[in-house]
């Protein structure tokens, strides 16, 4: 199935003598006008296209390995018909591992010919943005401070919070914090893996082996709706300790997406309940740091640089085969995009197609773009094969 990147670059009279390297494909050219076609082809009624005489049967490649993925490619479409003496012909294919390896990939990598998307790992924090306070219970207070300032903002600098209870069973306000994640936004394919929620806490009293505050609620909250209580039993030790509440976006209740994330709709709440039955003692707050682990199911991948070539008259079309869905995945997960050898987009957002129709583009030299992504790790898409073609 590997077919060289070259092309002749002699007369349109030399080419009708033959002048065809053996590394085209069996089927490389399109049928002109009266079902014209240089020496030793013979056209295709079928799908259009010269096939060399004595060739197997057209959309059958000898050479394939995957024929169960792969059947060759369908007819072209025939948007721009070629002139009479035109030849349209193959400028160049991606479709093995060191032709692939010439592009530059990001988050792919090819193997046995097929280009794969490659699941990228990742990871932003953020400290708070906002701190609020809702709910019933003993207020937060900008500590040290009496009475009691419920200006929370200073947890967002590092600077600690306190809760004075009176009793043992009160319960604290609830303290609802939006991470910023200012520049670190997720990419827009992210899937969200883990939600790690870290709270530095301590209890006033000094005495260990009391019994004072403890958890008395641990939320990730999305787009204002609290999912799952994950506080953690026990009695917070004397002194600041840093506790990690992790788990994935169902251990936590809730359903999560890089759009969320990136749109401040995520958020963290927090409660203790003091269970001491001595003299008044605080809960003490000093951060609340927020990770969020996931896996990019999006990436690129860019062909090297094809140019016209000495004679030629105009590209023509993008032909590509992308593998099957696998069951139960989006067939439309592969998207093509023709750029100038700068990298400016030409032709933007074009739909996956067998036939990308470019006959009107002027630029003497092209790269073409794949961008391949998914919803899921088990629906990774692929791609076995990109042709361009030109006229001459």
């Amino acid at each position: 199935m590997r077919c060289a990147l070259t092309a002749c670059t002699v007369t349109l009279a030399a080419m009708l003598g033959a002048c065809f390297s053996p590394s085209y494909p069996t089927c490389a050219f399109s049928c002109g006008q009266s079902g014209l076609c240089p020496a030793g082809y013979s056209c295709d009624p079928g799908r259009q296209l010269c096939c060399r005489i004595g060739s197997p049967l057209p959309g059958i490649d000898a050479n394939a390995d995957r024929s169960s993925q792969s059947e060759g490619l369908p007819p072209p479409l025939d948007l721009q018909p070629l002139l009479e003496g035109q030849i349209r012909e193959l400028a160049a294919q991606w479709d093995t591992d060191g032709d692939w390896a010439t592009g530059q990939a990001v988050h792919a990598t090819a193997s046995v010919g097929v280009l794969w998307l490659t699941p990228s790992p990742g990871s932003v924090s953020a400290s708070p943005k906002t701190v609020s306070q809702s709910g019933s219970g003993v207020d937060w207070c900008k500590g040290p401070s009496f009475p009691c300032n419920t200006d929370l903002s200073g947890l967002a600098q590092g600077n600690s919070i306190f809760s004075e209870t009176t009793s043992k069973g009160q319960l604290t306000r609830t303290l609802n914090v939006t991470p910023d994640f200012g520049q670190q936004a997720l990419p827009s394919k992210a899937l969200v893996d883990e939600v790690k929620v870290e709270v530095t806490r301590k209890p006033s009293g000094s005495t260990p082996g009391i019994v004072e505050f403890t958890d008395a609620g641990v939320f990730l909250a999305v787009k204002g709706t609290n999912g799952a209580d994950r506080s953690i039993s026990g009695a917070w030790p004397v002194g600041y300790q840093t506790v990690s509440y992790d788990g994935n976006p169902q251990w936590w209740g809730v359903t999560l997406d890089a759009a969320t994330v990136n749109g401040g709709g995520l958020g963290v709440a927090f409660k203790a309940l003091n269970n001491y039955s001595g003299a008044p003692d605080d809960a003490w707050v000093q951060s609340i740091k927020t990770t969020i682990s996931y896996t990019d199911l999006s990436g690129q991948w860019v062909s090297p640089v094809v140019t016209l070539g000495e004679g030629t008259r105009r590209w023509d079309t993008v032909e590509t085969v992308q593998l099957d869905a696998p069951a139960g995945c989006s067939a439309d997960a592969i998207s093509y995009d023709v750029l100038k050898s700068s990298g400016e987009t030409i032709l933007g957002g074009v739909t996956p197609a067998p036939v990308i129709n470019i006959a009107g583009i002027t630029e003497g030299a092209i790269r073409v773009r794949a961008t391949l992504s998914s919803t899921s790790k088990s629906c990774l898409p692929g791609i076995d094969r990109i042709r361009v073609y030109r006229v001459r």
